[in-house]
């Protein structure tokens, strides 16, 4: 969670790390439970987000169009550029 690949500095990610003193939370992915918890940011994630940069997947277009939607719904999409990382992906079967 604290270290991440010098690859990835131009992204100037910041990672929000969070203890379990609030209700955690599951959601079936693929066959996996996984667990999360809710964040209320007390309406500063606008001024703290100005881009979303998708990482390395097997289909970044289709995250990128997910993350897009999920802005739209939420009425942030005219407010925070979604772009996607240049990175190679390899997948290692």
């Amino acid at each position: 969670t604290f270290i991440k690949h010098y690859g990835y500095r131009e992204e100037a990610e910041i990672r929000i790390v969070a203890g379990s003193s609030g209700t955690v939370k599951n959601k079936l992915h693929q066959g996996l439970y996984i667990p999360y918890a809710e964040i209320d940011f007390g309406g500063h994630l606008l001024r703290m987000i100005s881009e979303i940069v998708i990482g390395p997947a097997a289909n970044q277009d289709l995250v990128k169009r997910s993350v897009e939607l999920m802005l739209e719904e939420n009425g942030l999409a005219d407010k925070c550029d979604v772009k996607l990382s240049q990175i190679p992906f390899r997948l290692i079967k």
